[in-house]
């Protein structure tokens, strides 16, 4: 896993990578659809990325899914700075 913080244009960007099988590009919006696992070989209810995409769309920011450049997924948290 690698964790990447940095400020651009008035928002903080934290991306967290890691080097698993990663999301299909058409699997991604569903993924952070209420409920929904795509991984369904541990436990879980499906509501973490959904919980952690409406609180930054809360605080006016966004939550989205990419590719790791080493494989595996890129999640991109931005919100904006405090003024």
């Amino acid at each position: 896993v690698v964790i990447d913080a940095h400020t651009v244009s008035g928002s903080a960007i934290i991306t967290i990578q890691d080097d698993g099988p990663g999301i299909a590009p058409a699997e991604r919006a569903r993924a952070l659809s209420k409920g929904v696992r795509l991984d369904e070989r541990d436990d879980g209810h499906g509501f973490g990325l959904t919980i952690a995409h409406e609180l930054a769309v809360l605080y006016g920011g966004d939550l989205t899914l990419g590719d790791a450049p080493d494989g595996g997924l890129a999640a991109m948290l931005t919100l904006p700075l405090a003024r």
